[in-house]
């Protein structure tokens, strides 16, 4: 005789539902899909150009997506929010079924290549971001960038 199993996801669902699918040996498969929104998994900055000036930043997704960019090269990429002031350079960065995404900065006026700057997504009517898989909406999720662009020497005395 097989043995009755329960699986715990939010709520208990049973294997057996009436007690004579056991005494039978009937075998009762469930497959249960857990459906998820993307997230941002991870930012990198990037000094392109080597001048000391951080100019682009790659983003990159747990899962494949599609990105809707409705005001396409009018402005940056709306939905993605930067802190201590960065902003995205105006292009159209829609995109279908990709796992990460380049995007240009409007240099500072300051060198700032040790710079990790916060990245978020703010679902907003000119950004939308989805799973390719599932057409789920982004989550809000925010996280610190990782540093990748190289020190630049901006002078030297001798």
């Amino acid at each position: 005789m097989k043995h009755c199993h329960t699986i715990l996801l939010a709520l208990l669902l049973h294997c057996c539902v009436a007690q004579a699918w056991c005494a039978n040996n009937m075998e009762v498969r469930i497959t249960v899909t857990i459906n998820t929104s993307p997230t941002i998994t991870q930012a990198v900055t990037i000094d392109s150009n080597g001048d000391g000036f951080l100019d682009q930043l790659q983003i990159t997704f747990d899962q494949s997506v599609s990105i809707d960019d409705t005001f396409g090269a009018s402005e940056g990429l709306s939905g993605i929010v930067l802190s201590n002031g960065y902003q995205i350079s105006p292009a159209d960065y829609s995109a279908t079924n990709v796992m990460s995404l380049t995007v240009n900065l409007i240099p500072g006026s300051t060198p700032d290549t040790g710079v990790t700057p916060i990245v978020s997504f703010a679902p907003n009517a000119g950004t939308n971001i989805q799973s390719t898989a599932t057409g789920l909406d982004m989550d809000n999720n925010g996280l610190i960038s990782t540093d990748g662009a190289a020190p630049v020497l901006m002078s030297a005395e001798s």
